[in-house]
């Protein structure tokens, strides 16, 4: 039960778990944009990854902006945010507890097994030889159950770690994002500043002269007027 619970982490829980993260460290974003987010990021990392086996290294990372268009990449990723998500998915790039290494494993790292434990391999220390039969089968059981239940919770701190990993790796992608979508602004801003201050020094121009149109408007008609008046007196 310990095993089949281990595996047990609905789509709809992890999104609300990334919500909730995000919300703790002053992003506020609902689950469904998470898990879209999430989505996106794996399939661009996916991209990326079969670009750089191709090739035979960093490659993408050594292309630059135009050149990563060329070769029809539409999006940027930090290499620290590819790193992170490669050094936790392995070779296999779909997320599960098949393909997550238990970095926490005495002796190394392991990759953690789909079957129960070997009995044999499990079996207590004080199950020596000379025991009667059911005693040895007592110790076994017992010793299996140990085993599974450590199983159990060494997959689920090996899946936190991972997981967390992985939200650092988002967090990280999104200050990404931001900083970028900043700079882009700023960019835009300067220039769209001095097209504003032109704009504006043209309407000062366009003003004095329509003042001065105004002006002589005015006095040609009080010319008129006293022509008019003159013309009346005779």
């Amino acid at each position: 039960m310990g095993h089949e619970y281990a595996r047990m982490k609905p789509r709809e829980w992890k999104r609300q778990d990334v919500a909730q993260r995000l919300k703790n460290v002053g992003v506020d974003r609902d689950a469904e944009k998470c898990g879209k987010k999430w989505d996106n990021l794996m399939q661009q990392f996916k991209k990326v990854h079969h670009f750089q086996s191709l090739s035979g290294g960093d490659y993408f990372f050594q292309l630059s902006a135009k050149e990563r268009a060329s070769e029809g990449f539409n999006f940027t990723m930090d290499r620290v945010v590819y790193d992170e998500i490669e050094g936790s998915t392995g070779r296999n790039h779909t997320i599960n507890p098949k393909n997550m290494a238990d970095t926490g494993a005495s002796g190394g790292v392991r990759l953690p097994s789909t079957s129960n434990a070997d009995p044999e391999s499990v079996a207590d220390g004080d199950g020596g030889v000379g025991r009667e039969d059911d005693n040895k089968g007592s110790t076994r059981g017992s010793s299996q159950m140990t085993g599974t239940l450590a199983g159990f919770g060494k997959r689920k701190s090996m899946r936190q770690q991972t997981f967390e990993a992985l939200m650092e790796c988002m967090e990280k992608h999104g200050a990404l994002m931001a900083s970028t979508m900043e700079s882009a602004s700023k960019r835009q801003c300067s220039i769209q500043v001095p097209q504003c201050q032109e704009l504006e020094a043209e309407v000062e121009v366009q003003g004095k002269h329509y003042a001065a149109s105004d002006e002589v408007s005015k006095l040609m008609c009080h010319a008129l007027l006293e022509i008019a008046k003159a013309i009346r007196e005779q």
